[in-house]
Order: C-alpha cells, then structure tokens, then sequence
C-alpha cells in the first residue's frame, strides 16, 4: 500500500508541475489575421515598432508586394516569380512585422507579469503554400533600445526566392539576430530561416533554446526588446495562394515536448498505481 502512496505522490508531482508550466507559458505574439492590413515601408524602421505587418512598397522599377491581409489569413497569390534586385517581384518580395517583447523589462511594452527569464521561445504558425512554390519564415531576437529616430535594421528592397530583409541596416541602438544561429550576417538568407523551406500545407512548430544561440549578454528571452518576424515566397511561376494563419510565439521555462513528457510520465505513473491497486 506504501509503494501505491508513493506511486500516487509522485504521479501526482509530475502532473501538477506539467500543468503549472503549462499555466506559466507566456503570450509573446498571437495573430490569427481576422483584421488588420498590411503597411508599404522599403526598410524594418525602428519608427514601425508594433505598429503591424508591413510589405515592400512599389516604386520606379521596383514592385509592391503581394502579400495582404484576407479571408482571415496573410496571404500571397502573386504568381511572378523574381531573380532579385531590381526585379524583386509581388510575389517574393518578404513581409514582416517588428514587435516589443512583453517579456523584456527594455521595453516600452514589458508586462510584470511576464517572465523575463524563461529560456525558451516556442514559435507555430498554419501554412498552405501553392503548387510548386516554397514559403520560409525567418525570426529575428533584437537587443538594444530604439530611440525612434529613422534608422533601420534591414533592408526589404531586393531580396527574393525566399530571402528576407538585408543586413544592410543603420541602426546605432538595435543589433539584430537570427535565431535559427545566433548569427547577424546573412540573418535574412534561406539558409538562416527559422523553417527551413516549407512545401504543401501543415503546422510549422519550432522551440527555440535561447541560451544555445551563444549571443553574448543573451540569455533568456527578456533579453531581447524586439522580435522580428518575416516571411518569404520562393515562386515557382505556377497559379496558387500561400497563407499563414494562426501564428504564435509564446516564451515558457522549459520547452514543450518537457512538458508533454512530463504530462505523459505522470498519467504513466498513475496507470501503474492502479494496476498495483487492482491486485
């Protein structure tokens, strides 16, 4: 009777601690795109913190971009695929959105009862991506505090064939990172995005371990006063729309598969304390 008490405790422990986790994860970012538009700038201005999705705008011979808020998603249907600067057409050119980190005691936005020294960002999205064509999605952790004056930290204008934003921006405050490396040259390429190339439809879901990035003077998610996150046609020329939908970051103690491990063990611990109890 003593091994089914003990059974029961730590079945028990582990059930309660897989839910607190749970309870403790922290909203960084939630769309599911039911409202809004997307803006027209040319760089990711320090002056467009939160203030919503934004795409290449159009002028002289370069092309606006194609991606829209619709029908409840963020949308592409541009079919024009590009081969880059200048000719950076509809449908590759990126768009991204730059929002304050709630978690971060530097930001303007910091919530007290975020935490700020999780370790680990969860990020998920629903795509569909058109026959033939790949999407990427790129994130970025940035540190620094902006001070609103006009700089940038990329550059939207010529990238293509899934690329984002170029490292080529101005800012004196804010440094920005891949969080797929840690890295700040080459943030924008396919090879630094988050998910890699993503064909057909599903779920992208990713846990990113802050401290393993080895940036220096980061290690948690409160360090980072902003995120950026970017996404990216590779257009094949083929008719079809690319959508995103129900996109989340969330910061959390430990990672989820942690989590549903423990939920897993504890309901394992508690099948096994029945059994015992049956005999």
């Amino acid at each position: 009777m003593n091994t089914c008490k003990t059974i029961f405790v730590a079945a028990a422990m582990a059930l309660s601690f897989s839910l607190c986790t749970k309870v403790n994860a922290d909203p960084i970012f939630e769309d599911d795109f039911s409202s809004g538009s997307v803006g027209l700038t040319f760089r990711i201005y320090e002056s467009l913190i939160d203030d919503g999705w934004q795409k290449q705008m159009g002028y002289g011979s370069v092309v606006e971009s194609a991606w829209t808020i619709a029908d409840g998603k963020l949308k592409n249907a541009s079919s024009v695929a590009a081969a880059g600067y200048p000719d950076s057409t509809a449908a590759e050119a990126p768009t991204f959105s730059l929002i304050s980190n709630p978690a971060s005691p530097s930001s303007s936005n910091f919530d007290p009862f975020f935490s700020s020294t999780d370790n680990f960002l969860q990020y998920s999205f629903e795509y569909s991506v058109g026959a033939n064509d790949s999407l990427y999605a790129h994130l970025w952790g940035v540190t620094g505090v902006s001070d609103d004056d006009g700089q940038n930290i990329g550059n939207t204008e010529g990238p293509a064939n899934g690329s984002t934003a170029s490292d080529a921006g101005d800012s004196d405050e804010l440094t920005a990172y891949s969080l797929l490396t840690g890295d700040t040259a080459g943030r924008g390429t396919t090879a630094q995005s988050i998910s890699g190339q993503l064909t057909g439809s599903g779920v992208f879901s990713t846990t990113i371990d802050i401290g393993s990035l080895g940036i220096a003077g980061v290690a948690d998610v409160g360090d980072f006063t902003y995120f950026v996150l970017h996404f990216a046609k590779d257009e094949d020329g083929s008719v079809g729309t690319t959508a995103i939908d129900n996109l989340s970051v969330v910061s959390s103690a430990i990672p989820e598969p942690s989590s549903l491990g423990l939920l897993a063990m504890a309901f394992g611990l508690l099948l096994a304390a029945r059994k015992r109890l049956k005999k």
